[in-house]
């Protein structure tokens, strides 16, 4: 690093330049924290339902809007809350949105209450006809905090979202505990129409993104050759080996960049009426980043074994729910006893907005030199927090702090975007002076 004056050495300059992430829109994500509706009554009574309540005239569902004082305050289910006990409290959004956090509050009752729901489940399903499925992390269904008080709400991250078009709040506790609620919900709606096909069938996505972990012939039923509804030589990819339990072959599709995906459909051999393969049971595994691990699609039991093919020549679409973000997707046959595989596949989905790597503003200068801070600086007027910009060379051409880094010393510079964004990458520079 070059020397600021003859005499010193200043210890860290750096530059930076923010790239951002958001599905959807670039702004919109950032911003899909909006109330749903449960206070300003955009979700209507019709759509807020209870397992019971005590009594519905005063503390049912419909009740359950926080920051009201309707009625009896809040929503009482009928029994006391304790281990083997399920009641709920459901709301339905009439279409699938996205659910980013969620907030409760206790019955204030006009300073009468004294319940609130110190612990609680989620639960949602994305169709009518659909099972309900309950919010899982790591270590199995997610317990939230709730609250403490009656009158305080507190609001808690769903992280990763859920999108549903039906949420249910269960109340949770160890003991008997008499429980009443107040909700809301923030997110916003989901783009529904991230289904169009990504290019199997088309040809958008080259010979060259399909691989395979090997071929039973290359040149008639190679990778290249598991394009859905097409019928050139072979007419799908066979891989070299019969499938079989501890029998890993795969057909790898490189999408080039981030994409979400929806649906998978697959098809048989159909071979001008000569082919007799098909693909009955298959396995997802995907990627985001060129450096790191396959991870294995899961659902609730595990991991997720899609049913295939019955037949060579219709076509088996199956919901990938909840969708994938990934560059790259594999498809694994399956089977429980020898058997010989052959398939042509389709993706579907949309282009994952998380391709949105615009630079956030430092160097074109969108974000102010206002919203440009520091711990300290060696010299305000000349390597101040305003120019730690990137490619730039005004002043010093940096920001420096006051102090040397070491350990146990903490100097930060800081930048302020205004509203939530999602950083996925930075960039940094010296001080060129």
């Amino acid at each position: 690093m070059l020397r600021l004056k003859q005499s010193i050495r200043p210890p860290l300059a750096l530059l930076f330049m923010l790239l951002s992430f958001k599905p959807g829109n670039c702004d919109e994500y950032a911003n899909c924290r909006g109330p749903l509706g449960m206070q300003s009554g955009a979700i209507p009574d019709s759509a807020i339902t209870a397992s019971s309540s005590y009594e519905v005239e005063t503390v049912g569902a419909k009740f359950a809007r926080i920051r009201t004082e309707e009625g009896g305050g809040a929503w009482c289910p009928r029994h006391q809350i304790a281990p083997g006990v399920y009641e709920y409290l459901q709301m339905d959004l009439q279409s699938l949105h996205v659910i980013t956090s969620v907030e409760t509050q206790g019955r204030f009752g006009n300073g009468q209450g004294q319940e609130y729901m110190d612990k609680y489940l989620l639960e949602y399903k994305r169709e009518e006809d659909g099972p309900w499925t309950r919010y899982r992390d790591e270590n199995g269904p997610k317990i939230f905090r709730g609250n403490t008080n009656t009158y305080l709400a507190e609001q808690r991250e769903v992280d990763p979202p859920i999108i549903a078009r039906k949420i249910r709040f269960i109340p949770y506790s160890d003991k008997p505990s008499t429980v009443c609620t107040r909700v809301e919900l923030y997110g916003c709606p989901w783009e529904a129409n991230c289904r169009s096909p990504l290019g199997m069938q088309s040809g958008a996505i080259p010979d060259s993104a399909i691989t395979a972990s090997s071929s039973f012939e290359m040149e008639t039923v190679g990778a290249k050759f598991a394009r859905i509804r097409t019928e050139e030589k072979g007419g799908a990819w066979c891989p070299r080996h019969q499938i079989a339990p501890n029998v890993y072959e795969y057909l790898q599709i490189d999408l080039q960049s981030l994409h979400v995906i929806t649906s998978v459909e697959t098809q048989g051999r159909f071979g001008n009426g000569q082919g007799q393969e098909y693909m009955d049971k298959y396995l997802l595994e995907y990627k985001r980043e060129e450096d790191e691990p396959w991870t294995k699609y899961r659902d609730e039991k595990g991991p997720k074994i899609f049913q295939g093919n019955t037949n060579t020549y219709l076509a088996e679409q199956r919901e990938v729910d909840p969708p994938i973000i990934a560059r790259k997707i594999r498809f694994v046959p399956y089977s429980d006893k020898p058997s010989t595989v052959c398939t042509r596949v389709e993706l579907y989905g949309c282009p994952s907005e998380a391709n949105c790597r615009s630079p956030l503003g430092m160097q074109s200068g969108a974000i102010p030199d206002s919203a440009i801070t520091a711990s300290s600086s060696y010299e305000v007027e000349t390597v101040g927090a305003k120019f730690a910009r990137i490619r730039t060379e005004e002043k010093g051409g940096a920001w420096c702090p006051r102090h040397q880094i070491a350990p146990n010393v903490y100097e930060y510079l800081q930048i302020d975007l205004q509203s939530l964004h999602v950083i996925t990458s930075v960039e940094t520079q010296g001080r060129f002076g």
